[in-house]
C-alpha cells in the first residue's frame, strides 16, 4: 500500500511597497502615496490595497482603500487643511493588499511633517 503525503497549498509570494513622494512635508501639503503589488514577481492587478496613515501622536490622519491597476501600482493622495491640528513629527504609512478579503501583503514607510512656514507681512 503506498502512502499518500498531502502538503498544504503554498500561497503564492506576494511583494508590497509603499512610499512616498518625499521624504518630509510641510503641515497642510498633499501627501504623495504610491506602491505596487506583484505575485510571483509579475503585477498583480484588480487587488484591493488599504492605506491608513498615523500621525505622530497616534490619531488616524488618512485612510483609504485603492485598487492595483494593471501593472500592479496604485496611488492615494490627501491633504490637511491649515486650519486644522496636523502634529509635526513622523507619520506612518500602513498598507495592506488583500485578495478575496484575505490578507496577502504588508508594507509600511514613514515620512516626516514640519511645521508650517508662517509669513508676516512687514
Amino acid at each position: 500500500m503506498a502512502l499518500a503525503m498531502i502538503l498544504p497549498a503554498m500561497a503564492a509570494p506576494y511583494s508590497l511597497t509603499v512610499t512616498t513622494g518625499q521624504a518630509s512635508y510641510a503641515a497642510g501639503a498633499t501627501v504623495a502615496i504610491t506602491g505596487a503589488l506583484t505575485v510571483d514577481g509579475s503585477a498583480a492587478a484588480g487587488l484591493l490595497v488599504g492605506i491608513q496613515v498615523t500621525d505622530s501622536v497616534g490619531n488616524i490622519a488618512f485612510s483609504t482603500i485603492a485598487t492595483t491597476d494593471a501593472a500592479g501600482a496604485y496611488s492615494a493622495s490627501f491633504s490637511s487643511l491649515l486650519e486644522t491640528a496636523q502634529p509635526a513629527g513622523t507619520y506612518t504609512i500602513a498598507a495592506t493588499a488583500s485578495q478575496a478579503g484575505t490578507q496577502v501583503a504588508t508594507a509600511a514607510a514613514t515620512y516626516t511633517v514640519t511645521a508650517a512656514v508662517t509669513v508676516v507681512p512687514t
